[in-house]
C-alpha cells in the first residue's frame, strides 16, 4: 500500500535520517558499518530535499503523493537489505592487513597506464568538452574520439586510481609515482566537462576516510557543505558557457536561479520528477532501463540508460543529455512496484556484502569497493542504479588489488573492532 499523505511521507523520512545519525553516533564510529550508516544518511536527506514541493518546480510538476511512497517503500527495503543479513550472518573480522606487493603495484600501474592512454587518445581525436565554447553541448555531442566506446573503462580506472591514493595516503604508504597518477587522473576527469565523473572519485575518497578514521559528524556535515557549494559553482560556470537558451541555462535564468545554489538545487529536484514523470506515463521498461548502459557498451542495440528516459519522455538527448530517475524510479520503470522492493532490498544487501568483503578481507580493493560502492550508493540518489561498465571495472580493479598477498599481525585498515564485537 503506498502512502497518500505527502506530509507522511516527509516525516518517516526524516526519522529514518534522525535514526541513521543516532546510529552513527552510538555503532558507526567504532565499527566496520560507519561509512554504510552515513551513505544511508545522504540518501534519505537528498530524497527528502528533492521531493519537497518547489515554487519553480522541473518540468512544472511537483511530486505527488504515490511518488513519495514509493520513495519512502524503496528506503525501507533498501535499509532492510542491508540490516537483515547482518543480523542473520556472522561477520567475520580479519586481523591481518594486505599490503601492495611488488606484482600488484606493477597491475596496478598497468591498468592506470591503460585508463590514461584511453583518456588522452579520445581528446586528442575528439572533443575536450571543458574546453569548448559550448560545454555541455559537447558533453551531449558525439564526437568521443577513435576509443569512445571505452570510455567508460578509461573513466572507472581513473576514478579508482583516486582513491587508491586517498587509501594511500590515509596509510602513508604513497609514493612519487602515485602523486602524478593521481594529479593526471584527476585533469583529464575534469577535462570531461562532468562533475559526477570526478565528484564520484572525490566522494569516494571521502567514504574511505569515514570508514577507516571514524570522524564527528560535524566534520562530516561542513565537508558536505563546501561539497555541495563548490557542486553549485562549477554547475553555475558549466550553465553560463554553454547555450543560455537551452536546458538548465534556460531553466534557471528565467527564474532568476542561476547561482550555485539554483544549480544545486536543480540536481536534486530533477531526479524525483522525473520518476514522477514516468510512473504517470505507464511505460514498463522491463529490463531495459537498468540493463541500458551495460547493454549499450556491449553493442546490443540497447539505449543508455538516462538517454533512455530521456526519450520516453519526449526530451532531446543533445539538449538535456540523459533523465535521471533516482534509484527507484529505475527499478519501478521496469518492473514497477514489485521492482522497487526486489531492487532496493538488493542494493541493501550489496551494501551489506561490501561490508563484509571489507571485513573480512582488508585491503586495498576491499576498501576501494566499498567506498566506490557507498559513494555511488549516495549519488545515485539524485541520479539513479544500472549494470554500468564503470563500476563493473572498478569492482574488477578492486578484485585485482585484494588478491591474497603477504600480510602482517596486525588489526586490520580501520584498526578497531566490528560492530558486533564493540556492542558486546
Amino acid at each position: 500500500m503506498i502512502v497518500s499523505d505527502h506530509s507522511v511521507v516527509l516525516g518517516l523520512l526524516g526519522l529514518s535520517a534522525a535514526v541513521a545519525l543516532s546510529l552513527y553516533a552510538w555503532i558507526g564510529r567504532r565499527s566496520d558499518y560507519s561509512g554504510a550508516i552515513i551513505a544511508l544518511f545522504c540518501v534519505i536527506v537528498i530524497y527528502t530535499l528533492g521531493i519537497l514541493d518547489r515554487r519553480y518546480p522541473v518540468f512544472g510538476i511537483n511530486v505527488s503523493d504515490g511518488v513519495g511512497g514509493l520513495v519512502l517503500l524503496g528506503t525501507s527495503f533498501l535499509a532492510l537489505g542491508a540490516v537483515v543479513p547482518a543480523l542473520l550472518i556472522r561477520q567475520k573480522v580479519s586481523r591481518s592487513r594486505e599490503f601492495l606487493t611488488s606484482s600488484k603495484r606493477l597491475a596496478a600501474s598497468c591498468m592506470y597506464g591503460f585508463g590514461v592512454a584511453i583518456a588522452i587518445v579520445n581528446y586528442a581525436t575528439g572533443d575536450i568538452p571543458l574546453l569548448a565554447d559550448d560545454v555541455n553541448a559537447s558533453r551531449f555531442g558525439s564526437n568521443f574520439g577513435v576509443l569512445g566506446p571505452l570510455w567508460p573503462v578509461s573513466i572507472a580506472i581513473m576514478q579508482a586510481s583516486i582513491v587508491v591514493f586517498t587509501i594511500k595516503l590515509l596509510r602513508r604508504e604513497q609514493k612519487f609515482f602515485d602523486w602524478g597518477w593521481a594529479v593526471l587522473a584527476t585533469v583529464l576527469l575534469a577535462l570531461s566537462g562532468g562533475r559526477s565523473l570526478l565528484g564520484l572519485a572525490v566522494l569516494a575518497s571521502i567514504m574511505a576516510v569515514v570508514q577507516t578514521r571514524r570522524p564527528r559528524f560535524s566534520r562530516l556535515l561542513l565537508t558536505a557543505l563546501v561539497g555541495a557549494a563548490a557542486f553549485g559553482v562549477y554547475g553555475m560556470w558549466r550553465t553560463k558557457t554553454s547555450d543560455p537558451e537551452l536546458g538548465a541555462g534556460r531553466y534557471l535564468r528565467q527564474r532568476g536561479l542561476d547561482n550555485w545554489f539554483g544549480s544545486v538545487d536543480l540536481s536534486m529536484q530533477t531526479g524525483p520528477r522525473v520518476m514522477n514523470r514516468l510512473v504517470e506515463s505507464g511505460v514498463a521498461g522491463n529490463g531495459r532501463f537498468i540493463l541500458g548502459d551495460l547493454g549499450s557498451f556491449l553493442k546490443l542495440g540497447y539505449q543508455l540508460s538516462d538517454r533512455y528516459a530521456t526519450l520516453l519522455l519526449g526530451g532531446d538527448v543533445e539538449v538535456v543529455g540523459g533523465l535521471p530517475p533516482t534509484i527507484f524510479g529505475g527499478f519501478y520503470l521496469d518492473w514497477g512496484t514489485t521492482g522497487v522492493i526486489i531492487g532496493s532490498f538488493a542494493v541493501g544487501s550489496t551494501l551489506w556484502l561490501s561490508v563484509y568483503w571489507y571485513a573480512v578481507k582488508p585491503g586495498y580493493g576491499s576498501l576501494l569497493w566499498l567506498s566506490y560502492f557507498l559513494a555511488y550508493l549516495v549519488t545515485s540518489s539524485y541520479s539513479y542504479i544500472s549494470f554500468k561498465p564503470t563500476w563493473i571495472t572498478v569492482l574488477a580493479v578492486a578484485i585485482v588489488l585484494n588478491i591474497p598477498g603477504r600480510a602482517s599481525t596486525t588489526l586490520n585498515l580501520t584498526g578497531v573492532m566490528s560492530t558486533r564485537q564493540a556492542v558486546h
